[in-house]
């Protein structure tokens, strides 16, 4: 747990500046946190959406994405997060070529922080898209883009949880088809249950 904090501390200080860093792991890290679990079922899975072709997504494994770290609009806490947790991968969204987007993908054993995934599983987590490239719905077409790529993979069942006072992330997964299934709040550091723990709390 605490190596965990200190990798995120040195990563937060290395993307947002020290200031910044600490001021995210006093008033964000350390106090009451709660989070909106969602989910979705992928068991035959169709969009049925008009096919998106201005968003393209490409797959990278964890190491693979030197060149976006070389890219200013992703010099961001999201784009480093393989460099302290096990994940499963990312995709990138494209727009004429161009990085729009950014989503991490956890499946069963990866560090995933509010689910016990099993072995049909997934999340999507840790999601950015830069200022400008926002107000287009890149969001909520990047979690279908997942969704159709996972299900294929024989991903059965989607998840994702956002803060609870992040309004902009709740409307783009609900507008994904994902459903709000309960809730977790995390206490602080060293209290931080995930959310089939506690069972909709």
């Amino acid at each position: 747990m605490l190596s965990n904090f200190f990798n995120k501390a040195k990563l937060g200080i290395k993307t947002y500046g020290p200031a910044k860093a600490i001021y995210w792991l006093i008033f964000g890290y350390f106090r009451i946190n709660r989070f909106l679990a969602y989910r979705r079922s992928l068991d035959g899975y169709m969009s049925g959406e008009k096919k998106d072709d201005e968003l393209t997504v490409k797959f990278y494994l964890p190491g693979e994405l030197g060149q976006l770290h070389q890219n200013p609009e992703f010099n961001t806490y999201e784009a480093f997060i393989a460099s302290h947790l096990k994940t499963s991968g990312c995709l990138v969204g494209y727009i004429n070529e161009r990085p729009a987007h950014i989503m991490w993908i956890f499946r069963q054993g990866d560090d995933s922080r509010l689910f016990d995934l099993g072995q049909h599983e997934a999340e999507l987590n840790y999601c950015y898209t830069p200022p400008s490239c926002r107000g287009k719905g890149i969001y909520a077409r990047m979690i279908k883009k997942a969704a159709e790529t996972l299900s294929k993979q024989g991903v059965s069942c989607l998840y994702m949880a956002t803060h609870e006072t992040n309004d902009a992330a709740q409307k783009a997964i609900t507008r994904a088809g994902l459903t709000e299934v309960g809730a977790v709040t995390n206490y602080g550091v060293f209290y931080r249950p995930k959310w089939k723990d506690v069972k909709h709390e």
